[in-house]
């Protein structure tokens, strides 16, 4: 489906996030003890997603020099991390990929991929909400995507960086999202603007970066410990 490797994802997050994209070997790896029973009854494509999510999680933890271990799940379904770690998965299609960090340098990771392809507009009213429709007519159209489909890909990044500090499951609607492109128009970053039901997350210090390949749209979030560390980027010229 892509051509997207680790070092294009990479430059999404600042150098002390290690990623690992799930390799044909991870998808038929042995899950460790605990993790089969969360899959328990899956279709045969479900448990291979799982395995390679798993397994690159692994991977990104092992290039941090953590031992391997299982990685279960907390109480709202996302991955349970090592003490010491935190980190995302992100499935789209063939596309696996995991993103880790130690706990002493980042709060929270979320990583997302998407389909690069425009949205249905029954299905944009479902994402975003009127302010931000407003917003995307201000913005620089994107050959192949439209903002309400990036906008769909940030909101599951900001969301899995935020799963930590939820007491309950965001709707899309319920955070609204301001973005900036790059010169290029295929990368920029994005933030949250507002979140009526959790109005501590406006200033959670989340940081959200994304990115057009063209076959995926690519989101990160990430809030980090003292000060804030920037990604490389992908976007110069940004505005």
């Amino acid at each position: 489906m892509t051509s997207v490797d680790a070092r294009f994802v990479a430059r999404l997050f600042p150098a002390q996030v290690s990623v690992a994209i799930a390799t044909e070997q991870m998808f038929e790896m042995p899950l460790l003890a605990g993790e089969s029973a969360l899959i328990e009854g899956a279709v045969a494509k479900r448990r291979r997603e799982f395995a390679g999510g798993r397994n690159a999680a692994r991977a990104a933890l092992d290039a941090l020099g953590f031992a391997p271990m299982p990685i279960l799940r907390r109480d709202a379904r996302a991955p349970a991390w090592p003490e010491g770690a935190v980190g995302s998965i992100t499935h789209c299609a063939d596309f696996v990929c995991a993103v880790a960090a130690r706990s002493s340098r980042f709060v929270s990771l979320g990583i997302d991929a998407e389909r690069a392809q425009r949205m249905e507009a029954g299905l944009a009213e479902l994402v975003c909400r009127e302010d931000e429709f407003s917003h995307f007519a201000e913005l620089p159209a994107i050959d192949g995507v439209d903002w309400a489909a990036i906008a769909f890909s940030a909101k599951e990044a900001a969301y899995k960086c935020l799963s930590f500090m939820l007491d309950a499951i965001l709707d899309f609607r319920d955070v609204s999202l301001r973005f900036a492109a790059a010169d290029n128009r295929r990368a920029g970053r994005f933030q949250i603007d507002a979140c009526a039901r959790c109005p501590e997350l406006e200033t959670a210090g989340l940081i959200g970066r994304w990115a057009v390949t063209g076959t995926m749209i690519l989101s990160s979030a990430y809030i980090c410990k003292g000060r804030v560390v920037d990604a490389p980027g992908l976007e110069p010229g940004t505005r």
